[in-house]
């Protein structure tokens, strides 16, 4: 039984520590939700829904982040749900990755993190 009970523990301990801490989010972030005019974007790009991948009609706009939605409707359900908690840090999980250089630059960063 102690052992069940020691092997829960670390298990516990394992599970906190592999998980990242997440910055909680400010309060009162301002959003605005804007109708999209489809005659704004070149011919041939469409933006899709987040949600549900349909054509989107509205922008959810925060100083963090730009995201689109089908629906006005969705567009608030999504943010009373989980978007204004985390939206703080969406922008670095949807971040472009940094592109490899060249291979002089590569040579360079290596020298400059092996100094």
């Amino acid at each position: 039984r102690l052992s069940q009970q020691l092997g829960s523990a670390t298990g516990q301990v394992a599970l906190q520590m592999a998980t990242p801490e997440v910055p909680p989010a400010p309060a009162n972030i301002p959003v605005k939700i804007e109708k999209l005019n489809p005659l704004a974007f070149p011919k041939g790009q469409s933006l899709t829904c987040e949600l549900t991948g349909k054509p989107a009609m509205v922008s959810l706009v925060t100083e963090y982040t730009t995201l689109h939605f089908a629906s006005k409707e969705l567009a608030k359900v999504a943010w009373d749900g989980i978007l204004c908690k985390i939206v703080h840090v969406m922008g670095k999980v949807l971040a472009q990755p940094s592109l490899v250089g060249s291979e002089d630059e590569r040579e360079r960063r290596l020298a400059a993190v092996n100094a």
